[in-house]
């Protein structure tokens, strides 16, 4: 071998990688070579101590621990490279033990010595012979890819934990008092074998009067119903109001993420995971009641069984370590189930809401086969995982069901002992008899507890990092400036990229808008002119450099002042809330007249078809309104920026989608809105752009031209080819000629519209 390195050393390009190739594979060798003569000697020897087996107790089953020994050596020596002398070695060694231990031990020893040893290699060889094709069905199955995920660690859940009570802890006095009525009940409950006990040995004296003990029995049980009926009341109460308050504080967490989070989050996960914000309630109204149940059944019990015997108690708790131990083993498992099934769902949840809410896509393109095969590709991948998951829950069952009733029929057949030697009477073995159920179930819970808390964290573990997220922004401020904003607007050395792509849409960027000037941003698309808009809006964080109005950085202004007078938008989808006309025309505003709601919608041309609608401005208009025209929905977007009086307008291909008809109304609207303040266009058509005061040409995020339309069609250019894209050659020429003329221009431009 060692040849062999120094030759491949020899090749100064690739010597070093094969040295290392060798070196592993020369490793391998020598520690398969030791394994085999490792386990040479220890079939050999295992296989002579059959033969002295059979030599010393000639027995039908030494005769078949003989044979299965043969056929460990036979395997040992074909499959596992076993050599013949390693195998006499160990023969050798142990005949000399057999016939040492024939010498000095008793039979009994002698037969439990050999016996063992000659059990030893064929339970080895078959364990090395299936194991590759467990460990092979192992991996396929859904339980490995389970097993290969990390849990949450104990600190952790400890914090979880502590978190849950603190939500619960804001009703403090509901939840202590459905808590002092669980204990209560659960005190009560476990004392009725004990008192219908006392019943029956009342029975057996003659002439008790058994109108006392029945009445007070009866009053007990009486006794336990109110408080369980009391108690449910304040469980239900606690839980209902906790519920509502996580979903509120998840909600209110989601809604502060950056804007970036929802592009790149799905709907239906973030649906999914307020779905399972419910199931933090649980610990508070399952869990933990349940521990106290299990603790008051399970203490009431050994305080009573004291009474007849201090052994009769211990038993009860002998089993209990077992239990917590099994039980927190299939917690893990159960944590890490429960979470791959939330993710499925996750999956699944964000297929189902994008064929819902894009059903009129999906039908005008026959996709349904398709999409309804994503959705079965997911719940396929849950099945599979659920089955793996049913042998885990048969397992776990058995263990749930055996612990307990192993741990009763011993306190059960102590107490049978204790009976027959006159310890204990008829009726004190029915009261054992009683608690051993009640002891089974409380030990059943127990498992339960630990069970049911992996299963939570599981599904709740992607609430609490939705709940903990910090939105990757700068924090907004509260600046409200004294008197209205002039408008102005800088970009200073702005740089910025999207998280979906590293390449800036803009790099050094430089632009100044004068208060109460007309801009227009044209560009091939991708170009970053939308980029600009979403940044002077504060939707997006520039990674470097800063936008400004009157010189401030829009994240420093309060955000309800900012979105309500000092900016607002109409882009080429405005998106309309299944609410009324006046709440959609409103949106984030609050106490507005209605004569203002009405003056803004008849500047924007929308006053009249609103009051055509059943109920007028309090007719709903549907999700995203879709029982409106594009051309409404526009009008409704405008009426909702004039109501705020914004200083700066943006408006982002406002009338890109339109027909002509609906654009003529959009346009006058337009008109109407962009009157006394800081107007920034994004849009392709010229006769939106060409009565602009500048018009900024972008081209891969560059100012690449600058100037009036009159300026800019005189240039050879970007700006001048896209004119020539939307207007005929003659037309162009008539505008080189007429550049200067606003009269022609005019023309011009309605004929292009």
């Amino acid at each position: 071998m060692g040849n062999i390195l120094s030759c491949e050393s020899r090749t100064p390009a690739q010597g070093p990688v094969k040295v290392e190739i060798h070196s592993t594979k020369a490793n391998s060798n020598v520690q398969h070579a030791q394994a085999a003569y490792t386990e040479g000697i220890f079939t050999g020897g295992s296989f002579a101590a059959s033969l002295a087996l059979a030599w010393l107790h000639p027995h039908a089953a030494s005769a078949l621990l003989a044979a299965l020994n043969s056929g460990a050596v036979v395997y040992g020596t074909v499959k596992r490279g076993h050599k013949t002398h390693h195998v006499l070695i160990g023969s050798g060694s142990v005949l000399v033990y057999a016939a040492g231990t024939s010498l000095v031990f008793p039979p009994a020893l002698r037969l439990g010595a050999l016996g063992g040893l000659a059990l030893a290699a064929p339970s080895v060889t078959a364990w090395v012979a299936v194991r590759p094709f467990l460990k092979e069905q192992f991996q396929s199955s859904g339980v490995f890819h389970v097993f290969s995920e990390p849990t949450v660690p104990l600190s952790e859940q400890l914090k979880h934990f502590r978190r849950i009570v603190g939500w619960a802890a804001d009703d403090s006095l509901i939840w202590v008092g459905a808590y002092a009525t669980l204990i209560a009940g659960a005190i009560t409950s476990s004392a009725m074998p004990w008192a219908f006990t006392k019943l029956v040995e009342t029975v057996t004296v003659p002439g008790t009067q058994m109108r006392k003990p029945i009445l007070q029995l009866t009053a007990a049980v009486i006794l336990g119903a109110c408080i369980s009926s009391v108690q449910s009341i304040l469980f239900a109460e606690g839980a209902t109001r906790m519920s509502v308050r996580v979903q509120k504080d998840v909600m209110s967490n989601v809604m502060k993420q950056e804007t970036q989070f929802f592009e790149s989050t799905q709907p239906g996960e973030i649906l999914t995971q307020m779905g399972a914000s419910a199931s933090l309630v649980k610990v508070v109204q399952g869990l933990i009641p349940t521990a106290i149940r299990a603790v008051v059944s399970t203490a009431t019990t050994v305080i009573i069984l004291c009474q007849y015997d201090v052994r009769l108690a211990m038993i009860c708790v002998v089993a209990v370590p077992f239990e917590v131990l099994s039980s927190y083993a299939y917690s893990q498992y159960f944590q890490k189930y429960n979470e791959k099934v939330q993710s499925i769902n996750v999956k699944s949840g964000a297929i189902v809401t994008e064929m819902v809410t894009s059903v009129k896509t999906v039908r005008m393109f026959a996709a349904e086969k398709e999409q309804l095969a994503r959705f079965w590709k997911s719940v396929d991948e849950l099945i599979k995982l659920r089955r793996a998951n049913n042998w885990v829950l048969a397992g776990s069952g058995l263990v749930d069901v055996l612990l307990p009733h192993l741990a009763s029929m011993m306190m059960f057949l102590y107490a049978s002992h204790l009976a027959s030697v006159g310890r204990i009477n008829a009726a004190s073995l029915l009261t054992v008899s009683m608690y051993q159920g009640s002891l089974t179930s409380a030990f059943q819970k127990i498992m339960s507890i630990w069970v049911n808390w992996g299963s939570m964290l599981g599904q709740t573990r992607k609430v609490f990092e939705l709940m903990d997220r910090l939105p990757d922004q700068i924090p907004r401020g509260s600046y409200v400036p004294e008197k209205p904003l002039e408008g102005g607007i800088t970009f200073r050395n702005v740089t910025f990229a999207y998280a979906s792509s590293p390449q800036p849409i803009l790099r050094d960027f430089n632009l100044t808008v004068r208060p109460g000037e007309l801009v227009a941003i044209v560009g091939h698309s991708g170009g970053g002119k939308s980029t600009c808009v979403n940044l002077i809006l504060g939707l997006y964080d520039a990674q470097e450099g800063s936008v400004e109005i009157d010189g401030i950085p829009v994240h420093r202004f309060d955000p309800k002042y900012f979105y309500s007078k000092a900016v607002s938008v109409v882009s080429q989808e405005p998106i309309l809330f299944s609410n009324s006309f006046t709440e959609n025309i409103t949106l984030g505003m609050t106490d507005v007249p209605q004569e203002k709601i009405e003056a803004a919608a008849q500047q924007a041309f929308a006053h009249d078809f609103i009051m055509k609608t059943k109920d007028g401005y309090d007719t709903q208009v549907g999700s995203r309104g879709e029982r409106l025209s594009g051309g409404q929905r526009q009008r409704i977007a405008i009426a909702r920026a004039l109501i705020r009086d914004p200083s700066v307008l943006l408006l982002d291909e406002a009338t890109s989608a339109l027909d002509g008809e609906s654009e003529a109304f959009v346009q006058s609207a337009i008109e109407e809105l962009m009157k006394g303040r800081t107007v920034v266009v994004v849009a392709h058509r010229l006769s939106t752009i060409q009565r602009a005061d500048r018009i900024i040409v972008l081209d891969k995020g560059v100012i690449v031209q600058e100037g009036t339309h009159a300026e800019l069609v005189q240039t050879s250019g970007v700006y001048k080819e896209m004119v020539k894209r939307q207007l005929n050659s003659e037309d162009v020429e008539m505008l080189e000629a007429t550049a200067g003329s606003p009269g022609h221009m005019g023309q011009s431009n309605a004929d292009s519209g």
